[in-house]
């Protein structure tokens, strides 16, 4: 009786190693398309020293703001904008001191392309 021949043992296969995933470069995220939580705003100015600007035309920018305002002590200002960059009608205006503030939140009234600004303290 001829005797069974011994099958070959199979060679363990190797399994490839996983090659390293390559990591995502991220970017930073673009300041004015940045969305916020409720409540917060994109720009974060001294309450006591700054002032809310609304009823803006939509063609005012940050330069034409501080214009309207030059000569009254005027630090910064900021026109809160839209995820598609235009205007949302409203700013606000950071002032020298709370006195230059004061000043100007009781004595200017402004009309700008036929809008009466709406001045009023900044609150957070």
């Amino acid at each position: 009786q001829p005797q069974p021949q011994p099958q070959p043992q199979p060679q363990p296969q190797q399994q490839p190693q996983p090659q390293p995933q390559p990591q995502p470069q991220l970017q930073p995220p673009l300041p004015t398309r940045q969305l916020l939580p409720r409540g917060e705003h994109a720009v974060h100015l001294p309450r006591d020293m700054t002032l809310y600007v609304g009823n803006l035309p939509h063609i005012v920018s940050k330069r034409n703001l501080m214009d309207i305002f030059a000569g009254l002590h005027v630090k910064d200002a900021h026109v809160v904008q839209s995820m598609s960059g235009s205007s949302l009608g409203y700013g606000f205006v950071e002032f020298d001191t709370k006195q230059a503030r004061d000043e100007v939140l009781q004595t200017v009234h402004l009309e700008v392309e036929g809008r009466t600004l709406d001045i009023r303290p900044a609150y957070r």
